[in-house]
């Protein structure tokens, strides 16, 4: 197959020429549409010399996965499809195609779980069906799990949201705070679906109260509609602000917090773990000492999901600064012990 993207353009090229059988193909002819074409693409001048249309005929009549068994004919000057109904576009499926496809395929289908994901299934049995009669196998075998909970409340709510943010379209929620113990009905302006810890999230902004920016649990929601409200717009990117931290609670619910330096004392022990798998992607290797053990740091807004990674290191991993977070931790591990004091 092509090596490179010309390469791969000059048969496409190619193939479009010799497809149109109310035309004769010299090589000269030939020559000339591809080099037309190719400075169309490129914007480069100067002819394709005949050494590499030759070339690439030669390529094309090759068996897979080298070429794509063109059956091209030269003949008293002419070049053709001996096949008047050939196209390398309807070339079969190679058997590293048909694995390649089927282990994406399977992959994907473990989404299909949740309701944004049901549109793949009709593609994932169309996929399928094209595997299956190009090589007549049925690929089956299940390498990749995710985790999932499909079960959680919410979920359904998924397509109706994802929709909404695309074609921003405002929301009416019923929402049941478990902060407050009351439920609230809100006219929604949808800016982003995050999923954290298997859970699903909104982040959307709320005409009613205090008009502002909230985090709305999917689990949490009783009913959720479409309103006639008008769409606030948000130039903000809530990606990026959610990327400052882990999760998606902020402190005291203020979404405008600066980042903090956070340094952490990792143990010999734990450091194959934390230094694999990064508490957060701002994480970086400040000093490896003596004994073994490391300190790092990282650059975001400390919350309660850190605080929960970090005492999932036990005492393995210690705070050295903030002195707030210091002093967080040390009363959490304070009431902790006290628990268990006779």
């Amino acid at each position: 197959m092509p090596k490179n993207k010309k390469a791969s353009y000059r048969y496409r090229l190619i193939d479009i020429a010799l497809s149109n059988r109310a035309k004769r193909w010299t090589m000269k002819s030939l020559i000339a549409f591809v080099s037309d074409k190719l400075y169309e693409e490129y914007d480069k001048e100067g002819m394709v010399s005949e050494r590499t249309i030759v070339d690439d005929i030669k390529i094309m009549r090759k068996s897979y996965p080298e070429g794509y068994d063109a059956p091209i004919i030269r003949k008293r000057g002419e070049i053709y499809y001996d096949d008047p109904d050939f196209s390398i576009k309807n070339s079969p499926l190679t058997e590293n195609d048909v694995a390649s496809i089927d282990e994406a395929l399977t992959t994907l289908r473990q989404f299909t779980a949740l309701p944004l994901f049901r549109e793949l299934i009709p593609v994932v049995r169309k996929m399928k069906g094209i595997v299956a009669d190009s090589q007549q196998k049925d690929y089956q075998h299940h390498v990749v799990q995710f985790e999932q909970v499909p079960q959680h409340k919410g979920l359904e709510y998924m397509e109706t949201i994802y929709k909404s943010i695309v074609n921003k379209q405002t929301l009416r929620i019923t929402y049941h705070s478990y902060r407050r113990e009351l439920t609230e009905t809100f006219s929604v302006s949808p800016y982003l679906l995050k999923e954290t810890n298997n859970r699903w999230f909104l982040i959307g902004y709320a005409e009613e109260g205090d008009k502002e920016v909230r985090i709305f649990g999917l689990d949490r929601i009783l009913k959720l509609e479409k309103s006639t409200h008008l769409f606030a717009e948000s130039t903000k990117d809530w990606i990026k602000k959610f990327d400052k931290l882990i999760g998606v609670s902020f402190p005291d619910y203020n979404l405008d917090l600066p980042t903090e330096t956070v340094r952490l004392w990792v143990s010999e022990k734990q450091k194959p773990y934390t230094l694999t798998k990064p508490i957060h992607h701002s994480q970086r290797l400040v000093e490896e000492k003596d004994d073994g053990s490391v300190e790092i740091e990282l650059t975001l807004i400390p919350n309660y999901e850190l605080i929960t990674k970090i005492l999932a290191g036990r005492h393995k991993i210690k705070v050295l600064s903030p002195p707030s977070l210091v002093e967080q931790v040390r009363l959490i591990y304070k009431k902790g012990a006290a628990l268990y004091e006779e």
